[in-house]
């Protein structure tokens, strides 16, 4: 049975509506946009390339500023020298407004 076009309609609208306001909250918390966020972290590997996602992964977006995670500490040297090709990557496959990236390295428990 197929839905109404009316409720098609109404859930449209409301998911509409929805990202507006999120997309509103943000913008006055001084973040990116829904879609910016969702481009960063979901087509990180088509941004950044297979061989980097591998090794790099997307934690957090913070005024600005992408917080990624590495697993091995010469990776975060790597993004270090990768970090100006990788920001205009990211502007142009999404409308961020990422203007730098902070590399941590990530904790391996069995070495504690």
């Amino acid at each position: 049975m197929k839905p109404e076009p009316e409720s098609e309609n109404m859930s449209e609208n409301n998911s509409n509506s929805l990202a507006s306001a999120l997309d509103a909250l943000l913008d006055r918390l001084g973040a990116d946009t829904t879609s910016a966020i969702s481009g960063v972290f979901g087509e990180w590997a088509q941004i950044v390339g297979e061989q980097v996602a591998q090794h790099v992964t997307p934690i957090k977006l913070e005024r600005g500023k992408l917080i990624v995670e590495v697993d091995d500490p010469s990776w975060a040297t790597q993004m270090r020298f990768l970090e100006p090709q990788l920001i205009e990557k990211i502007h142009v496959a999404t409308s961020s407004t990422i203007n730098a990236i902070e590399v941590r390295v990530k904790r391996n428990p069995r070495n504690r």
